[in-house]
């Protein structure tokens, strides 16, 4: 969705194309990042270690990316 809607902005500029992407897809991203990562702590009530683990990782992973990354 990023990467298609920025290269319909880019022939304006790359600048304009990038600020004009964020801010018309920048609420759905979040929202799938805030979905995702809500299904990964869906794993940490797991029995079994491993899942409990890989759902911590993915989620704070998916969080970081969501909110610090973009």
């Amino acid at each position: 969705l990023f990467v298609s809607r920025m290269r319909d902005e880019s022939p304006h500029s790359i600048r304009y194309g990038i600020i004009r992407t964020l801010g018309s897809t920048g609420g759905v991203i979040t929202a799938a990042g805030l979905i995702f990562a809500a299904s990964m702590g869906g794993l940490l009530f797991s029995s079994i270690g491993i899942v409990i683990q890989g759902g911590f990782v993915i989620g704070v992973g998916i969080l970081l990316d969501t909110f610090v990354v973009r």
